[in-house]
């Protein structure tokens, strides 16, 4: 045989071997891409029902009516207005828009846990929490009193 024979048969014994492999790769990966399609499908759905989810809870959240009671007239003149604000300002911080801050959100909760530990406390406030100096009593039924909400332990 010449070489140009042996060359051309080469050839063609490359190229069906090539071939076959080529073949035979993408009729097992035909399987897997079938499932990767499922997969992709399956992934999309589970997304649009969770952002389903999540456009209902800041519904939810932002609903108006979660503060007909906290700032109805009769709630603000019998408890005050603070639970009214704190409420609204939370609702502001969970929307679209959010037009509040978390911290503009808690600077409202700080004021209420204040007016709560003075309206508590001071009923022991006497003669006895300030010393004749001027200074505070840190022994006085005040300070004790106040003392316990400071250790929130």
């Amino acid at each position: 045989m010449d070489p140009l024979t042996i060359g051309i048969l080469c050839f063609l014994g490359g190229s069906l071997v090539t071939g076959g492999t080529i073949w035979g790769i993408q009729e097992a990966n035909k399987d897997r891409t079938q499932e990767t399609t499922e997969l992709v499908k399956a992934i999309g759905g589970l997304k649009d029902t969770l952002a389903d989810g999540q456009k209902q809870v800041m519904i939810n959240l932002t609903d108006q009516d979660l503060l007909k009671d906290a700032c109805s007239t009769t709630y603000i003149e019998k408890n005050g207005d603070l639970l009214c604000r704190e409420m609204f300002c939370r609702m502001q911080n969970r929307g679209l828009d959010k037009g509040a801050t978390q911290a503009e959100c808690e600077n409202i909760s700080h004021i209420t846990n204040s007016k709560h530990r003075l309206d508590t406390c001071m009923e022991y406030w006497d003669k006895d929490t300030i010393l004749e100096d001027g200074g505070f009593n840190k022994n006085s039924k005040y300070a004790l009193c106040m003392q316990v909400f400071e250790n929130r332990e």
